[in-house]
């Protein structure tokens, strides 16, 4: 099942000992350990990583941390998107860690010790060379306003494939990365979110040897203009096989939805405050991203994808089909049913409008090799019903289409989008939310709190 898996990541994800049943969701399909996370079996308990002040991103958090992170940031900071936060803090985790065992140094400026942060190591063993790097999950874990400082952690699961002299070899990781920033310092707007520039000036980034921004001169120091990450703490680190072809069960698909509070009333003034919003429409618009990714992805045709997807959901999905491709197989996906859409949250802040859904799905899930079509996983006789949560997002102010989901927003063409998002007919960014209704994230039952 294409999104909830992106089938290594599930694979990548699971318990070595479970079960296989279904691969497809397998990406971001796992069992998550209670917290707080335990040694593997037979293993000394790793020394608790320090940030450079001495402080544990590990530790337990004080009361007042444990308010709801965006509310503590919005308080302090009226135009935070938390959307835009972790898109952008996924995009700097992914840089990071392709960066390792590679020139580190080029993201010193958002790191407080890159070195440190981003060793040429993962569980003690070297790493050459990072190939690609899928992220399952990016949350908010806690936030605090003190003193001259904004300081928030993120939690991240994600899985790496490392590359070396003999082969290939996946890793799951998870990784708390706490961010700091000088209080007062402006949060970043939607049209930043794909850029590592000096926030003094807006140049691409350059650093001269004394540390400053060629440009405009200012000391490119960390924390200062922009968030930089001040502790890595590594919670968990197992290899995984990198193979395609494994199966994970499903979990959750029948266990009840996670359902924000007050969901009704919130429904109901989302509408009421958007003259010619329906749910209806919205529903559709959901119903046609998620059918074409699936067919887009059983096809191997990622500019399927590109039109519906943020940046960093569409980097992830094309890795993986570039992945199936070189090792000679697809994933095919037949008899795909969108059973509901339903809403369950709703949130509104200064850049985005974001509604995640339960999406109640079932399709024929099985991999095949290129060559000849043999079945190599799965059991395409068999109909798999499953479950995920969706989370879309556009921009505040945006009215509802009336022409075709599968035209350019903006200016009616048949899609026809660059790797970029672009339309290449009146190039505008199609996938920034600025137009219509984007797939921003996908979470497993399992994985997702609300």
């Amino acid at each position: 099942m294409f999104f909830c898996a992106l089938p290594l990541l599930a694979l990548l994800f699971v318990s070595s000992s479970a079960t296989r049943a279904s691969r497809q969701r397998a990406l971001y399909r796992t069992q998550w350990p209670p917290e707080p996370y335990p040694p593997r079996s037979g293993a000394a308990a790793a020394p608790k990583p320090r940030g450079p002040e001495g402080e544990d991103p590990c530790a337990p958090l004080a009361p007042a941390a444990l308010q709801r992170p965006a509310a503590v940031l919005r308080a302090s900071d009226s135009t935070f998107s938390e959307a835009v936060f972790l898109e952008w803090a996924t995009l700097l985790f992914t840089r990071g860690q392709m960066a390792r065992g590679g020139d580190v140094g080029v993201l010193s400026p958002w790191f407080a010790d890159v070195q440190k942060a981003l060793p040429a190591a993962i569980d003690g063993r070297p790493v050459q060379q990072v190939r690609g790097v899928v992220v399952g999950s990016a949350r908010l874990v806690s936030a605090v306003v003190r003193g001259h400082h904004t300081t928030v952690t993120v939690a991240f699961r994600a899985c790496l494939t490392t590359g070396g002299r003999l082969r290939d070899q996946a890793w799951y990781l998870e990784e708390q990365w706490t961010f700091r920033r000088a209080r007062g310092v402006p949060s970043r707007m939607p049209n930043e979110l794909e850029a590592l520039v000096c926030r003094a000036c807006g140049s691409p980034f350059e650093r001269d040897p004394m540390g400053q921004c060629p440009h405009c001169q200012e000391p490119l120091r960390p924390g200062a203009h922009d968030w930089a990450v001040w502790a890595v703490g590594q919670r968990r680190a197992e290899t995984r096989p990198p193979l395609l072809t494994g199966e994970v069960p499903e979990v959750g698909t029948s266990a009840p939805s996670v359902i924000a509070p007050g969901l009704k009333v919130a429904r109901q003034a989302f509408a009421r405050a958007r003259p010619g919003f329906t749910w209806e429409r919205f529903e559709a618009r959901a119903r046609t991203i998620f059918l074409e990714l699936q067919k887009g992805w059983s096809e191997q045709r990622w500019e399927a994808l590109r039109p519906y997807e943020s940046e960093n959901v569409f980097q992830s999905h094309r890795f993986w089909m570039e992945e199936y491709q070189r090792q000679g197989l697809r994933n095919r996906l037949d008899d795909v049913v969108l059973s509901r859409v339903e809403v369950v949250k709703i949130e509104v802040d200064a850049c985005y409008e974001v509604v995640t859904c339960r999406m109640h799905a079932s399709m024929r899930d099985s991999v095949v090799r290129l060559k000849d079509g043999a079945v190599v996983a799965g059991n395409p006789k068999v109909v798999r019903p499953f479950t995920e949560y969706w989370t879309f997002l556009r921009r505040p102010g945006v009215r509802d289409r009336t022409g075709s989901d599968v035209e350019c927003p903006s200016c009616g063409a048949a899609l026809s989008v660059s790797q970029a998002g672009v339309c290449e007919y009146c190039l505008a960014k199609v996938t920034s939310g600025r137009f219509d209704w984007v797939l921003s994230r996908i979470e497993q039952d399992e994985e997702y709190v609300g």
